[in-house]
């Protein structure tokens, strides 16, 4: 008897009102700014994530910060790409560059015992230039006498 009571709320659950979630069209694919990046090695690839605009690659090495830098400040022009912003130090630096209508950014940071270092990509504009800065507020006008 009370494995028949058991059941009972069990049968309830599956109804007629209920409705199976709406189904999903297919995903967009990633785009494939990535593919043309070189890969410093030794490194392995930890992760990829990304969305219809961007992807992201996430990698493991056992060289320095200033070692995957340096790789990739001389790779990414024999690849064609401009840098336009390049930073870095001992333990993190930070590269964005742009290629046709893409953008790359480049970080790299020492997790102890390794170096970590991400790649993320997607397109910018149609003109092939990252977004323009915003302008700088106007300053208020001066009081009139």
């Amino acid at each position: 008897m009370l494995l028949l009571l058991a059941t009972v709320p069990l049968v309830g659950c599956h109804g007629k009102n209920r409705q199976a979630p709406p189904a999903a069209g297919p995903a967009r694919p990633r785009p494939d700014v990535l593919a043309g990046i070189p890969i410093v090695q030794p490194s392995r690839l930890n992760d990829t994530t990304g969305t219809a605009d961007v992807e992201q690659h996430a990698y493991g090495t056992l060289l320095t910060v200033s070692q995957v830098h340096a790789y990739y400040r001389q790779q990414l022009p024999e690849h064609g790409w401009g840098i336009l912003a390049d930073q870095g130090d001992s333990l993190q630096a930070t590269m964005y560059v742009s290629k046709d209508s893409n953008a790359v950014w480049l970080r790299v940071w020492r997790e102890p015992p390794i170096t970590r270092f991400a790649l993320i990509g997607g397109s910018v504009s149609a003109g092939g230039e990252p977004p323009a800065a915003s302008p700088a507020p106007a300053a208020p006008a001066a009081p009139r006498p």
